[in-house]
């Protein structure tokens, strides 16, 4: 191959074989082939994909709003949190393949394999051009823990953050030898972090790796860390205070610091094993004992162990030192002490993962003697063959809600949500009997909890059984009465079945504990209409318009509230012809009240 061909300059920019890039490609593509598909689970991917009227739509005037409109509402929309790079890319997704589920979960595919192959030049930099640099990205990017950012579009702005991450590391290291400071770096940082917040961790790791690795102290270049101060702490700032206006942060599920730490460590420690064979994998992860256990103990001594290897080992392998510091620090953000939904979740595993790779690729290194050669490439290509065939089988669970629900709860059946979900999948695929086989048999275990009797009363609701259905939302709300979706369906029976006072009462309630509750401003709204209070309904529905964003049914009842007070007050006629209008363009097959005739 001459010297100066285009494949022999594009192989000294990358630094490893084109073939490498290429092999590592293939390999990727053949494993998560399964997840490009015509479907989608339903879970998040509703009202953050399909039903979003703000990103569905295609429409590029949609994007002033998605980068500069702060206002509750519209964040509410768009997942409560302000991730323009995410919503951009969605809203050009829809714009350029509508509802082709196909090309969407086709376009998550290369966001990740984009990563994977920045993941395996860093990999290059920093281990060498050798194999184990090569071993340590295909890990990567086989590793079965991955699958649920890959195969589900909600997880989009995982897979954005990551490949944004990776790049400006990438060009981090391009420019730190040489002591210059990277603008591409720090732009593709923002980026990154306005694709996934928790990516704000990223220039702890490149000082990291600047210290380790490159024996360069921050305080010798103290000029570029102040630079990097500037540009996150207002990034982070912003991420925290739109936290809590959305109410991102729950309520801490530690006592102390100590507590808190201990209980991390247990975190630490099930991620580590999943990672290291990810076996009982699942959407929802039970949440660790607070009792003293051997488990614990073992938990504990294990991530202090790991600890204690990254600094024995920082002299004589930066680069494995690095990478356990890099397991730990990515983590950060999603540790028990920012008090998020879920303690523990798979797609929080993205860059700490590639903290493991580099790691392992690192440990390699170290026991690649000529003589343990031929041993360490059998063993490895029997791991990642073996990553390969448990990828592809944990893809298909992401095919239907009923098959990622099922495996969820036969991996983690301790964990009520997983068996919850897992009944409300069969149910929707026309099998209400076997939903409330599954809900007897963990009733026992979780008796005491509302969110079971919730969950048992929702299949009763949807298969019309509405008496059982009231029994049960009436017991989940005495345990705990500020359950929205009990109080909203139970408002919903009691209407249909003529008590018509109290179910307003229970709404009334219901909205003023859950202020920006759209569905419950408009269930209140419709009953108020019901019972012709159309001053109390107009306020009501005007919220439920406010909050749920271009909603036909909020519309829709707001028509029906001018229609009647325009029998009083004809001056009404044109607001009645307004919502009716905007009623008939979100849902055209709305029939038009007597006497009201629209414009074309």
């Amino acid at each position: 191959m001459k010297s100066n061909s285009p494949i022999r300059s594009l192989e000294l920019a990358l630094g490893l074989p084109i073939q490498a890039y290429g092999l590592l490609l293939i390999l990727g593509g053949l494993t998560w082939a399964g997840v490009v598909h015509g479907g989608h689970v339903t879970f998040d991917t509703e009202w953050l994909w399909r039903e979003n009227t703000i990103l569905s739509s295609g429409e590029l005037r949609w994007l002033g709003t998605i980068w500069s409109d702060f206002s509750p509402d519209v964040r509410q929309m768009l997942g409560a949190e302000y991730l323009p790079v995410r919503d951009t890319n969605t809203l050009i997704d829809f714009k350029l393949f509508g509802d082709n589920w196909t090309l969407h979960h086709g376009a998550n595919l290369f966001w990740y394999l984009a990563a994977c192959t920045l993941f395996l030049s860093i990999c290059r930099h920093l281990l060498g051009a050798g194999l184990p640099a090569w071993l340590a990205a295909t890990w990567f990017s086989l590793h079965p823990v991955h699958t649920e950012n890959v195969a589900w579009l909600a997880s989009r702005k995982d897979l954005l953050g990551l490949t944004l991450a990776l790049a400006a590391w990438r060009a981090w290291l391009h420019k730190s030898q040489d002591n210059k400071l990277s603008w591409l770096s720090i732009l593709f940082f923002i980026l990154a972090v306005w694709s996934k917040n928790t990516y704000i961790v990223l220039p702890a790791v490149m000082m990291l790796g600047d210290w380790l690795v490159l024996q360069k102290r921050p305080w010798q270049h103290k000029t570029q860390w102040l630079l990097w101060a500037v540009v996150t702490a207002p990034l982070i700032l912003l991420s925290v205070q739109l936290g809590k206006i959305m109410r991102l942060f729950g309520v801490p599920k530690y006592t102390g610091v100590v507590d808190g730490l201990v209980m991390q460590a247990q975190l630490w420690s099930r991620d580590l094993r999943h990672l290291g064979w990810p076996a009982e994998l699942a959407m929802v992860y039970p949440v660790p004992p607070h009792a003293l256990s051997l488990p614990l103990l073992l938990s504990v001594a294990a991530v202090c162990g790991l600890v204690l290897v990254a600094w024995w080992v920082r002299r004589k392998s930066p680069v494995l030192s690095l990478g356990i510091c890099i397991f730990f620090l990515a983590s950060l953000p999603t540790t028990v002490f920012m008090s998020l939904q879920n303690l523990s979740a798979d797609r929080y595993l993205l860059l700490p993962s590639a903290g493991v790779a580099l790691a392992l690729g690192a440990a390699l290194q170290l026991v690649w003697t000529e003589k343990a050669k031929p041993w360490l490439v059998g063993f490895s290509l029997v791991g990642l063959a073996t990553l390969s065939v448990l990828s592809a089988q944990q893809a298909s669970h992401w095919r239907s809600d009923l098959a990622l629900w099922s495996a969820s709860a036969e991996n983690q059946p301790s964990v009520l949500r997983n068996v919850i979900q897992h009944a409300h999948a069969l149910g929707s695929a026309g099998q209400p009997q076997a939903a409330l086989e599954v809900l007897e048999v963990a009733e026992s275990q979780f008796s005491q909890d509302p969110q079971f009797f919730q969950g048992r009363a929702t299949v009763h609701f949807k298969t019309g059984d509405e008496q059982k259905a009231e029994l049960d939302y009436r017991q989940a709300l005495s345990l705990d009465p500020d359950l929205r979706i009990s109080g909203n369906d139970l408002a919903i029976i009691l209407s249909r079945t003529g008590r018509l006072e109290e179910a307003i009462l229970v709404a009334e309630r219901m909205t003023s504990v859950h202020p920006r509750y759209a569905k419950g401003f408009n269930t209140l709204g419709a009953l108020l209409l019901n019972a012709r209070l159309l001053e109390r309904a107009e306020t009501a529905l005007l919220q439920a318009e406010l909050l749920s964003y271009e909603s036909a049914s909020a519309a829709c009842n707001l028509g029906g509230v001018y229609w009647l007070q325009m029998q009083v007050d004809p001056s009404l006629r044109p607001t009645a012809v307004k919502w009716w209008t905007i009623c008939k363009a979100r849902k055209p097959g709305v029939v038009t009240p007597p006497g009201l005739v629209l414009p074309d």
